[in-house]
């Protein structure tokens, strides 16, 4: 489970390969709330491009 919350964000989010060791540390509780706030990111990205489009 953590090693696929750990590969959405890293796929999906701001957060590098660099940053693993750090989102290793991390509770499944923490980073599946990291992932929630990386996808609102991602979200409100596509909604600003959307809008200026």
């Amino acid at each position: 489970m953590k090693e696929k919350l750990i590969a959405a964000i890293l796929t999906t989010s701001r957060f590098s390969e660099d940053n693993r060791p750090m989102l290793e540390r991390m509770s499944i509780d923490t980073l599946s709330n990291v992932l929630d706030i990386e996808t609102k990111y991602v979200e409100q990205q596509i909604n600003d491009q959307l809008a200026l489009a």
